[in-house]
């Protein structure tokens, strides 16, 4: 039984550890993609569209391990059920992003250049000024003062894939953990499941063996009673 106890117990404590692991891990992501904005913004017209998507995704993350906790606490099959739904919509979230970041770097050169041309001339300068870049393909290409960098595109394009390979990394371990919480969850449904079928055979035998007692005291008065 105490084998049975702390092994429960160690299900327990990992599960929430890693419900931990999740809710800094979205706190984390949300502070990143509002740094990234942010830094992006100053640089190029970005939309805040897909900055409303992404937060709109990573709250929940957010909301991913208050429903891990609330499985602990209230042991409702709800709570599991629900909790199994979103580790697995978060999980195809990750595979669109992957394929999202991919198509983001490829099309990359093509929005700059046109988000180059929307710029005016003291927007351009200070592009060049902050990432240390001249004219948008080379010096010839759009450039506003004396400058001998090279283009501003590969400095767009190298910061992208910078951020590509950071996300990558960090959507491989978010990934990892979600394929842990989901064996977490299956383990404790099922000692849960077993634990109470082991309870009725016991409520079953207790109630089988009074009844049999009773079967043989009958004939016993019976008889002396005769």
């Amino acid at each position: 039984m105490k084998g049975k106890e702390t092994i429960k117990k160690g299900l327990m404590i990992l599960f929430i550890v890693v419900q931990s692991l999740f809710l800094v891990f979205s706190i984390l992501l949300i502070v990143l993609l509002i740094t990234l904005y942010s830094k992006l913004r100053s640089y190029l017209m970005l939309s805040v569209k897909p900055l409303l998507i992404s937060l709109s995704i990573s709250s929940l993350y957010v909301l991913l391990p208050v429903i891990g906790i609330l499985i602990i606490v209230r042991h409702r099959i709800t709570y599991t059920f629900l909790y199994i739904v979103m580790v697995l919509l978060l999980m195809n979230f990750d595979i669109l992003l992957v394929s999202m970041e991919y198509n983001m770097v490829k099309n990359t050169p093509g929005y700059t250049d046109k988000a180059w041309d929307k710029l005016s001339n003291e927007q351009r300068e200070h592009v060049q000024t902050k990432l240390g870049c001249c004219g948008f393909r080379d010096r010839n290409d759009r450039s506003v003062g004396d400058c001998e960098n090279v283009g501003c595109r590969d400095v767009f394009l190298g910061i992208v894939e910078g951020v590509k390979n950071k996300s990558e990394r960090f959507l491989i371990g978010v990934f990892a953990l979600k394929s842990l919480s989901l064996a977490l969850v299956a383990m404790m449904s099922m000692r849960k499941k077993r634990n109470k079928h082991k309870n009725r055979r016991k409520t079953d035998k207790k109630s089988g063996g009074t009844s049999d007692r009773k079967v043989s005291v009958e004939p016993a008065k019976w008889f002396w009673e005769k």
